[in-house]
C-alpha cells in the first residue's frame, strides 16, 4: 500500500505500519476511533483481544487504517456539509422574514 510507515497503536499494543500518507494527528485520531468503535460493538475485554489480533496482520492491517481514514473524511465532510445546509437554510429565513414584514408596508 502506497503511503508511509508510522507507529500506531490500539489498547496498548504497539506495531510500525505501513499505511495512509497521513500526519500523526490523523494517526491518533484512527486509534481513537478503533478503540471507541471495537469497545461499543464488542465490549472492552474482547475489543483488546481482537485489536491484539489485528496488529499482528500485515496485511489487514492497513486496509482497516485505509477504510477507517476514508470513512472519517467522509463524516467530516459530510459535518461541514450540513453546516453549510442549515446556514443557507437560516439566511433564506431571514430573508423570507425580511420580505414579509416589508409586504406588510
Amino acid at each position: 500500500m502506497a503511503g508511509r510507515e508510522f507507529e500506531f497503536s490500539l489498547f496498548g499494543t504497539k506495531c510500525r505500519v505501513r499505511g495512509p500518507l497521513i500526519g500523526d494527528r490523523e494517526v491518533e485520531e484512527i486509534q481513537k476511533y478503533l478503540e471507541a468503535t471495537f469497545n461499543l460493538v464488542l465490549g472492552p475485554g474482547p475489543a483488546k483481544t481482537v485489536a491484539s489480533n489485528l496488529m499482528k496482520d500485515k496485511a489487514l492491517l492497513p486496509i482497516i487504517l485505509k477504510i477507517s481514514w476514508d470513512y472519517l473524511k467522509l463524516k467530516k465532510q459530510l459535518e461541514e456539509n450540513t453546516r453549510e445546509i442549515e446556514n443557507r437554510v437560516d439566511e433564506a429565513l431571514r430573508l423570507a422574514e425580511f420580505l414579509i414584514e416589508r409586504g406588510g408596508e
